[in-house]
């Protein structure tokens, strides 16, 4: 089991009912679990972050650093976006 420590927070009332709510409907088995989850859910996302920046978001602007004329119009990319929109709401 990991180690655990003690810490203490504060919540707004409507993140304090969210938290119990949880609990009462069997979802989580204590307060703590709930919140545990979602810092752990935190950590996920921000790893999630870090491997895109390193596997796209950095690649893409050494390549742009090293040909600034491989640029693409803004208005291709918005066409891009848009077209991967429905992609990005199915994987959420």
């Amino acid at each position: 089991m990991p180690q655990t420590a003690t810490l203490q927070i504060t919540l707004s009332a409507e993140e304090v009912a969210f938290v119990k709510q949880r609990v009462a409907s069997g979802e989580f088995s204590s307060e703590s679990e709930v919140l545990s989850t979602g810092v752990q859910r935190l950590a996920e996302e921000a790893a999630h972050q870090a491997r895109w920046e390193q596997d796209v978001l950095i690649p893409i602007i050494d390549r742009f650093q090293k040909n600034p004329d491989s640029s693409v119009p803004i208005e291709e990319v918005e066409r891009d976006l848009e077209a991967r929109r429905p992609e990005r709401k199915r994987s959420s």
